[in-house]
């Protein structure tokens, strides 16, 4: 890979950072076409493609370039997320569970690994994945919003509050966090405190219809 490649590979990580996911695939397809089966390219791209809700697509890019490369904790992670993304679970756990294998700190995999987890209905597993990755990463702010929709789904609304704060304080501009705390005050008939976090998850994210629908409950007269 020559200095300009390598110029275009770090452009189309900056790319993803920023939410652009077409730029990025536009120039990890422009790099495989450079370079064909080039691990770092194929990872780049398959990240982007997914990114850009390309799921399937991102998917084989990913699982060419952990053919490339198996025992990279990064490609192995974001394969492991793509077959999370397709419901894919107990595969994707197994992978998780390679990720931390080599990188036991691996603060995204343990995140996903509750995910994967939750969705197999193991809650305590989850539960201690979660609480595994915040105790390495006490602000991981996604952690934190996982945390708070498994301990609400067994209603414990108070762990649950306690943990979407965690994630607000954490990101403040986090807008499903916003809207998850706005909903649990909402179920608490806490009709005030609803319509601040809810305003401002709409605020954040207007595309959300299910911010507007709870905030329109909040403003029925009878709410009040």
């Amino acid at each position: 890979m020559n200095n300009h490649q390598q110029q275009l590979l770090q452009d189309a990580a900056r790319a993803l950072h920023q939410g652009q996911a077409k730029v990025a695939v536009n120039i990890g397809q422009q790099l495989l076409t450079e370079l064909p089966g080039q691990t770092d390219c194929q990872h780049i791209l398959g990240v982007a493609l997914i990114s850009d809700g390309r799921i399937d697509e991102g998917s084989k890019v990913l699982e060419q370039a952990h053919d490339g490369r198996p025992n990279d904790p990064d490609i192995l992670y974001n394969y492991a997320s793509a077959m999370l993304n397709q419901g894919l679970e107990t595969a994707a756990l197994r992978i998780f569970d390679r990720v931390l294998g080599l990188s036991p700190s691996h603060v995204s995999a343990l995140n996903n690994r509750g995910s994967a987890l939750m969705a197999l209905e193991d809650i305590e597993g989850a539960r201690q994945s979660y609480t595994k990755a915040l105790e390495i990463a006490p602000e991981h702010a996604s952690s934190w919003f996982n945390l708070g929709n498994l301990e609400r789904g067994v209603g414990n609304d108070r762990a649950a509050e306690e943990a979407y704060s965690r994630a607000i304080t954490a990101q403040p501009n986090y807008a499903q966090a916003q809207a998850a705390l706005g909903h649990l005050y909402l179920g608490q008939g806490l009709f005030s405190k609803a319509i601040l976090r809810l305003e401002r998850a709409v605020e954040l994210a207007p595309e959300n219809a299910d911010g507007w629908q709870h905030l329109a409950k909040c403003c029925q007269p009878s709410a009040f």
